[in-house]
């Protein structure tokens, strides 16, 4: 995970944005899962992710002892925000928000660190209806049906990798982090435990050897390809002693009205990609595709599949980030060229007169008569 990231001003946390509640009270003592009566409420149009993504991490970071108020203000977001369950944050600002924390704390395991200061429940319907499964397995197919719930551009994908079953995340970042916080809920749920035959990362080794051991089980592969677990038969079939099928239907249901996971094209997640990296001027090829669980060459052989180059796609965020970031009187032009994923003002003036026929600062000030579109 990339962890240098300038201020962006122009993002902000969605304020009031979309509610996702739920209230549950348990009947018996000692069963967080199958003994619930839950009522859910949230918008069908799902925004943002979960604030728990964030929460979590602004926990890590104060333990790390980094002054997290200072930050929080940088990204418009306050404590109370990030402690509310019914808040969702913009995509944007919650990416800009977790490279500011790890880099403040300079600790390269921090996003690992706060996958053990989420207690089962903070994730809301989705805890529930892994925890509802029936099994292990059950629950992970659960999980992958609704996961865009937690996060709209991170799936989980299940499938049959024989002798053992494959739960993979395709996610822009943060798939470890995701990997983590399922492994560690089902190894919670049941007295068996749920700890991977094999797993395999993207990131380098942690620094904290018995962190990732404790997380992801003894046998990880490091700077892999894809963030993925292998589970046996026997894990794959272990029940969920609290598991609720009674339950479980209700919250299959209420999942089902929130609305399907968003549908996108692959040149959208490339650009949805290469924006959150463009602050960090790593929008390279060689970065973005193994963020979308390809190859440099199979990424280029889709797109061009798709009629479109990757160096297209990078020049139509940056234009669009452009425009969006001139529109922040707060910014210089050299914060804008930086935001843009230039390294320097002169190779930002030289593209925007390209795009735009006019340089930067006249087209701040007004004196093109313009409407900024996407590219």
């Amino acid at each position: 995970m990339d962890t240098a990231c300038p201020k962006p001003p122009a993002l902000r946390l969605t304020a009031g944005a979309i509610p996702l509640t739920v209230h549950a009270t348990e009947q018996t003592g000692g069963a967080p899962t199958g003994m619930l009566a839950a009522e859910v409420e949230m918008s069908a149009a799902l925004q943002g992710e979960m604030v728990e993504c964030c929460r979590v991490l602004v926990a890590a970071a104060e333990r790390a002892g980094v002054d997290v108020e200072p930050i929080l203000r940088d990204f418009g977001t306050t404590r109370a925000a990030i402690e509310d369950p019914e808040q969702r944050i913009a995509l944007g600002v919650g990416a800009g928000l977790w490279h500011r924390l790890v880099e403040a704390s300079g600790d390269p395991d921090l996003a690992l660190r706060a996958v053990e200061l989420s207690p089962f429940g903070n994730f809301l319907i989705i805890d529930f209806l892994g925890a509802n499964g029936g099994t292990i397995g059950g629950g992970m197919e659960a999980l992958a049906r609704y996961f865009h719930v937690v996060h709209p551009e991170m799936a989980i994908v299940v499938a049959a990798d024989p002798p053992d079953r494959k739960v993979a995340v395709v996610s822009p970042e943060g798939g470890d982090f995701a990997l983590a916080m399922t492994l560690t809920r089902f190894a919670h749920l049941t007295p068996g435990g749920c700890t991977p035959t094999r797993v395999t990362l993207r990131r380098a080794p942690t620094r904290d050897a018995t962190l990732a051991r404790r997380l992801f089980g003894p046998n990880i592969e490091w700077r892999a390809a894809e963030n993925a677990a292998w589970l046996d038969e026997a894990t794959w079939t272990r029940p969920l002693p609290h598991s609720n099928p009674a339950l479980a239907k209700v919250l299959e249901q209420h999942a089902k009205s929130l609305g399907p996971a968003p549908v996108t094209t692959l040149p959208d997640r490339v650009r949805g990609v290469i924006r959150r990296l463009l602050p960090s001027g790593g929008a390279e090829i060689q970065a973005v595709a193994p963020r979308l669980g390809q190859s440099v060459r199979t990424l280029q052989r889709h797109l061009a599949q798709e009629g479109v180059a990757y160096q297209q796609l990078v020049e139509a965020e940056r234009r669009l980030a452009a425009e969006q970031h001139l529109a922040d009187p707060a910014l210089t032009l050299v914060e804008v060229a930086l935001l843009t994923g230039y390294s320097d003002e002169t190779a930002f003036h030289r593209a925007f007169q390209r795009w735009h026929g006019t340089s930067p600062s006249r087209w701040r000030r007004g004196g093109v008569q313009r409407q900024a579109q996407p590219a």
